[in-house]
């Protein structure tokens, strides 16, 4: 039986293989594109108060009003105080407790916006990072409990201002990252997975319409 070979002898068609080819080997792009995807899902997460998979995070009871602070004796920064020796607020710690009072906390993981602008994302040519090295992170993410390491109570401002005194504090978990707690790999929801996969087409489609040009 004979053989029919098929030789494809086209200049433009060799070009789009060629560059879907550089596309795919060139990974680095394709991966700070999934990395930006994902980065704005996680700001997504702080805005809504919610998690990856869309459940809302607890509730913050209060927050801690905002203490003046004085220069040390010996350097650093310490608490101000009247001469009483109460606790002095700055204006904005005082419009905290009002708030407060009135049931009004605030969003939680939102105060000083801190630990949603310390996420990032790094991507090389054999994947992406995305994370954050802030040490309140980790908590935060999936819970824990505070004990007091040099003392015997914690001591931190309460809702109206007063002093709390505690032998520990529980944190709820709040996730913004799609970790869950046990789990070692990560746990993509499938709308973050369908945004993977749509950044994937992308970043192909775009190859092959810059061979086209």
């Amino acid at each position: 039986m004979g053989k029919i070979n098929i030789k494809v002898a086209d200049e433009q068609l060799a070009k789009k293989l060629a560059a879907l080819e550089h596309a795919a080997t060139d990974a680095q792009p394709l991966y700070a594109a999934i990395g930006s995807t994902l980065l704005n899902r996680i700001r997504l997460c702080f805005k809504m108060g919610v998690d990856p998979w869309g459940a809302p995070w607890v509730a913050i009871k209060f927050r801690a009003p905002a203490v003046q602070k004085v220069v040390g004796k010996y350097g650093g920064t310490m608490d101000r105080r009247d001469k009483a020796g109460n606790l002095i607020y700055t204006a904005k710690g005082k419009g905290q407790m009002a708030a407060n009072k009135e049931g009004k906390a605030g969003h939680p993981l939102r105060d000083k916006g801190l630990l949603q602008r310390s996420i990032t994302s790094q991507a090389s040519a054999d994947g992406v990072v995305i994370g954050t090295n802030l040490r309140q992170a980790k908590i935060h993410q999936f819970g824990g409990t505070i004990k007091p390491k040099r003392k015997k109570v914690l001591v931190f401002p309460g809702p109206d201002g007063e002093l709390i005194f505690a032998k520990k504090v529980t944190i709820p978990a709040r996730p913004y990252l799609p970790l869950r707690r046990f789990g070692e790999a990560v746990d993509l929801p499938p709308a973050w997975s369908l945004l993977v996969t749509n950044s994937i087409k992308a970043h192909l489609r775009k190859a092959f319409e810059m061979a086209e040009a």
